[in-house]
């Protein structure tokens, strides 16, 4: 997060690696609350949507826990 900042990556594409981070770390729900803010941030894209639902199928809760 620190090295992201000081290369000034934009808050969405630091969310976006760093809910990455936590999937590779099997830390499923700070990577589906980040992939949250991915999706508000960016309504029409598909993916952060879908990582969600992903995410809130593998703990067993249901997707609008995250997506509000």
């Amino acid at each position: 997060h620190d090295r992201l900042s000081r290369v000034g990556a934009p808050p969405p594409a630091r969310r976006f690696l760093a809910g990455h981070l936590y999937l590779q770390r099997n830390l499923y729900q700070p990577a589906a609350e980040l992939f949250a803010e991915v999706a508000r941030d960016f309504p029409d894209e598909p993916y952060p949507k879908e990582v969600v639902h992903e995410i809130a199928a593998a703990l067993g809760v249901d997707p609008s826990l995250f997506l509000r």
